[in-house]
């Protein structure tokens, strides 16, 4: 291969990296991500990366080609970070805005099994999640306190519906735990005779 060729092999590996970088992290918002064009965008940022590490193995210019793979193969696990990242993100979005314990589970589930090298991330969405299983839990405890209070049948059967579905909980053997003896006595109590 020409000189000539591998100095344009070169320059268009180095633009293709920039593009990537600049793409990788021009999105201002989840919802942009999210949208056709973003994942389109990540998509030719993905196949640049594919193409480049082509071209660092047929490129006589580069001397130390180990070193530039490796560092197409980083871009790469950014962006496979990234995306593990705002998944995690939209499962919590999704069981703030629907306080269901199926959803709590599922995003619990999908912060759990974020990699151990984004872990800061992983403990700031399981804290904020934390946040919406409480709430859930001070629904249904204020509810059985409420049919105690009233002796309503439908004050009871919500009391009820909310530890029943409380006892689906996953992930967290403490809140299940909390749900059996303390929210399970207090229904005990609320019931209507």
């Amino acid at each position: 291969m020409s000189s000539k060729k591998s100095l344009k092999i070169s320059l268009v590996i180095i633009s293709l990296v920039i593009v990537g970088l600049v793409g990788s992290t021009a999105y201002g918002s989840v919802d942009e991500y999210n949208s056709k064009k973003g994942k389109k965008r990540e998509q030719l940022i993905l196949e640049n990366i594919e193409i480049s590490k082509a071209m660092v193995k047929d490129t006589s210019v580069i001397e130390d080609k180990l070193t530039t793979y490796q560092g197409l193969n980083i871009m790469k696990n950014n962006i496979e970070l990234k995306n593990l990242h705002i998944n995690a993100y939209n499962t919590l979005v999704t069981a703030r805005k629907t306080k269901t314990q199926s959803d709590i589970n599922v995003a619990r589930y999908t912060i759990n099994s974020l990699p151990n090298s984004i872990d800061y991330i992983r403990n700031g969405l399981s804290a904020e999640l934390d946040a919406v299983q409480n709430e859930l839990m001070t629904n249904a405890y204020d509810a059985s306190v409420l049919a105690q209070n009233t002796k309503n049948p439908e004050d009871y059967a919500t009391a009820v519906s909310l530890y029943e579905e409380l006892l689906t909980v996953e992930y967290n053997d403490g809140v299940l735990q909390w749900v059996r003896e303390v929210l399970g006595s207090e229904i005990n109590k609320a019931s209507v005779k």
